[in-house]
């Protein structure tokens, strides 16, 4: 019995020195990945501070993991904008959009609202117009792209791409959907009518 106690005491000082012997150093672990979100904690610190330009500052020192995050989308846009660097959230957005085509109905959304801000009506109705042939050829993306539309604030095309999903695809009922953007719309006869008791 005393054997095994001397062996329990050697095993807990040998945890115990294991745990404190690489503290302070920086070995590619804990450290390194409260580093990288630290620069995530003061981009956000800084884009609430409006100060643009140094939140982008440490958001492009991410690493490649982490710049592909949603939120460091989101913030990198939101800079651009605010900075009025349009030309650079266009680039964005459609880099963003190669990398991951899972979200393109989203990507699609942030074009359009850069088109919009920018004034380049002809570029914005064109992008709806290539949306809605891709609903009118897929129209399984009609739910996607609408609900991405719909968002951002832009119901009036979210109801067309509705309208060409059941177009293409006459099984399929958007009526609560569409009851929700008339709703928004302020068109309340035309909600109520969607509604079919």
């Amino acid at each position: 019995m005393r054997g095994f106690l001397v062996v329990i005491f050697f095993a807990i000082q040998l945890l115990g020195m294991h745990s404190s012997f690489g503290q302070g150093v920086n070995m590619g672990g804990p450290a390194q990945k409260s580093e990288l979100f630290t620069k995530l904690e003061l981009a956000r610190e800084y884009y609430a501070n409006e100060e643009y330009e140094k939140a982008l500052k440490y958001l492009d020192e991410l690493p490649d993991q982490l710049r592909w995050l949603g939120e460091v989308y989101q913030l990198k846009l939101d800079c651009y904008l605010e900075l009025l660097e349009y030309g650079e959230a266009e680039r964005l957005v459609k880099s963003y959009a190669k990398k991951s085509q899972g979200n393109a109905a989203n990507y699609q959304a942030d074009l359009l609202m850069i088109y919009l801000k920018q004034e380049k009506q002809s570029k914005a109705d064109n992008l709806v117009e290539e949306i809605l042939q891709e609903v009118e050829e897929r129209p399984s993306m009609a739910y996607g792209y609408a609900n991405a539309f719909q968002k951002k604030g832009y119901p009036r095309i979210a109801l067309a791409i509705y309208e060409a999903g059941e177009r293409q695809m006459p099984n399929a009922n958007f009526d609560y959907q569409k009851a929700l953007l008339y709703g928004e719309l302020g068109d309340i006869k035309k909600m109520y009518s969607m509604w079919k008791w």
